[in-house]
């Protein structure tokens, strides 16, 4: 007993001498590529392919993350509209402030370059954020009518408007909407606001 003890302890001390060098040592922490992740997803194997679904989410979180820090920095408009574009493809409903937050950059002025496109390919690259926003869906629905309580700027609250009724089909849904919203709303100035909401949606087309 007294033999292993000792074995142990000495064992202890030669780690403890050797860690700093076993720390320097490189540790491959290199994720796993597409390639990699559809190969495990084809797998017979069933922890493979958990592994897999595991890997695609991790690496979608970290490309919206990274788009929304796009969104959010020091970059050219054209630069931060395709991020908001690839956002919108991805349905990343975690991205709504953000995309909110720079709406009025798709009415900047700004060179617009496409080839043959679809109607929706055009939408995306003529009004990238408002796209976005409508293939992202009934996540945005609260986020937009705080949009419209909070924000004094017109055109904001319109464009907001304007989705709602896109993602709704209906004008009498959003209006139903609008109406419980002001109805609950404390602040005057965001009744008014979401009431004068009201009377906007009012002259909207029917279809837009």
């Amino acid at each position: 007993m007294k033999t292993i003890t000792l074995r142990i302890i000495v064992g202890l001390v030669v780690l403890a001498i050797h860690l700093p060098s076993y720390a320097s040592l490189p540790v491959s922490l290199e994720k796993p590529t597409i390639n990699v992740c559809l190969k495990l997803m084809q797998s017979t194997n069933a922890l493979e392919r958990r592994e897999a679904i595991h890997d695609f989410s991790q690496q979608r979180q970290e490309i919206i993350h990274t788009l929304v820090d796009i969104l959010n920095g020091q970059y050219e408009a054209e630069i931060k509209l395709d991020a908001a574009r690839t956002l919108g493809l991805y349905q990343a409903d975690e991205a709504v402030p953000a995309l909110i937050n720079n709406w009025l950059l798709e009415d900047q002025e700004r060179q617009i370059i496409h080839g043959i496109v679809t109607d929706e390919e055009f939408q995306a690259i003529v009004w990238p954020i408002s796209t976005a926003l409508r293939r992202i869906g009934p996540p945005t629905i609260p986020p937009l009518i705080d949009c419209i309580a909070n924000n004094p700027n017109i055109k904001i609250q319109k464009k907001a408007l304007k989705i709602l009724q896109q993602i709704d089909g209906d004008k009498d849904i959003v209006a139903l909407r609008l109406q419980k919203a002001a109805k609950a709303e404390t602040d005057a100035q965001k009744q008014a606001r979401l009431q004068a909401a009201l009377k906007t949606l009012t002259d909207l087309p029917a279809k837009n």
